[in-house]
């Protein structure tokens, strides 16, 4: 009887926590979201639920459209290096401009097309760890830390093997601590 009760305790705690944490967020985004139409709503207006979707989905098309034209028209994409050069020689602006671009772009690796992170296997005495090639020129790498995907350690790398691997794959393999996805792992 003690057995099964383990059993079903486990069961029941596989499923609520997976949908307690995505209704977290959610809820949280929801709120954020709300917040922020509130904060734009004329006075004259009164608030309805479904104007937080209704924002939310209109950004998205705003993302969208503006991912487009900054991909399509020449004279936009001009206007941006220009306005990049500008901005990048004002003293502390350019500095932290610069810095967002990068941080966006280690992120958004597409942004620059050139392609999405290489997930490499690093060599530490009889051991082999997980990690991705962050700067192939400088051989510099980070060291994910499990469970968490963002923390973790750069290291400068002597020797790696590149993995036949996507970066998701080695997340989901580094935040199930080993228990998903281990096979994709070679």
């Amino acid at each position: 009887m003690k057995k099964l009760l383990g059993k079903y305790f486990k069961r029941g705690i596989s499923i609520l926590i997976p949908f307690v944490g995505v209704t977290w967020v959610l809820n949280l985004i929801y709120g954020t979201f709300s917040n922020i139409v509130i904060m734009l709503l004329p006075t004259t207006m009164e608030y309805e639920w479904y104007y937080v979707i209704v924002f939310i989905v209109g950004l998205f098309i705003i993302i969208e459209l503006i991912g487009f034209v900054f991909s399509t028209f020449k004279l936009v994409k001009w206007f941006k290096k220009k306005f990049d050069k500008l901005v990048k020689k004002v003293p502390l602006v350019g500095k932290l401009y610069n810095f967002g671009l990068e941080i966006v772009d280690s992120f958004v690796s597409d942004v620059k097309e050139d392609g999405d992170l290489q997930v490499i296997e690093i060599a530490f005495g009889e051991f082999k760890l997980l990690g991705v090639l962050t700067d192939p020129v400088n051989d510099l790498g980070f060291l994910i830390s499990a469970p968490s995907p963002l923390t973790g350690v750069v290291i400068k790398l002597p020797r790696y093997k590149k993995l036949d691997m996507t970066f998701m794959q080695a997340v989901q393999i580094n935040t199930s601590l080993g228990k998903i996805g281990g096979s994709l792992w070679k």
